[in-house]
């Protein structure tokens, strides 16, 4: 995974899961890891994303934010496939 995108992949695991114990299993982390991640990219933008509670519910700005991490997804994606070629599998020795 690409580091830079760990805290917008959590915010989508949150919105789609509508929990930070869902995220937590769907990115196999803990849900205080998926908090933190959430914690900081609030900061980051200067907004509240997510109200919290059960189930947890996205702020306007969190809304307006969203459709935009799904956008930054799918760019970590196409990345992932266009660097595919160029990396070694592990154990091989290349």
């Amino acid at each position: 995974m690409i580091s830079g995108f760990k805290k917008i992949d959590a915010f989508i695991a949150v919105v789609e899961s509508g929990s930070f114990e869902g995220a937590s299993i769907r990115l196999n982390i803990t849900a205080s890891a998926v908090s933190l991640r959430i914690s900081s990219l609030e900061i980051e933008l200067g907004v509240k994303l997510i109200t919290r509670k059960r189930p947890c519910e996205l702020t306007a700005a969190g809304a307006g934010i969203y459709r935009h991490a799904l956008q930054l997804q799918e760019v970590k994606i196409n990345m992932q496939k266009a660097l595919a070629p160029f990396l070694c599998p592990p154990f091989n020795g290349c």
